[in-house]
């Protein structure tokens, strides 16, 4: 805590669930030093939700069983990581590109948002190959 070291039912301060969201912010990291790394700084509450979501949907819907319902969880829990990770590392080149340009585009505008969307689908097409 900004105070010092906290057990971990100060930690709670007195709520019921503690939310812990990790953050990876080191040399060699995706981001270093300007920030944490984006997709891998994505709440692990938060992907686990979706993964049982996509699963609950996949049964529901017919499209799969599982076996091993675990295995399966943690097999999607990787997908996802992966899949924003890799979200996140064409969003950076997106930007460093617009941010190249001879002239300043203001973050915003129609003409940044077209260029975004152009660049976007540029850098997918490249990481599809």
């Amino acid at each position: 805590g900004p105070t010092g070291k906290l057990s971990l039912l100060d930690l709670f301060e007195g709520r019921k669930q503690l939310i812990v969201y990790r953050a990876f912010f080191e040399p060699g990291v995706f981001g270093w030093p300007d920030h944490a790394c984006r997709g891998c700084s994505l709440g692990a509450d938060q992907v686990s939700h979706l993964a049982h979501l996509i699963l609950n949907g996949l049964r529901k819907e017919g499209f799969a069983s599982f076996l091993n319902e675990g295995r399966a969880l943690a097999d999607t829990k990787q997908v996802l990581h992966e899949f924003f990770q890799s979200q996140d590392h064409i969003d950076e080149a997106v930007r460093q590109k617009i941010m190249s340009l001879s002239r300043q585009v203001p973050p915003g505008s129609r003409e940044w948002d077209v260029l975004y969307r152009k660049y976007f689908e540029e850098e997918m097409k490249k990481h599809r190959r």
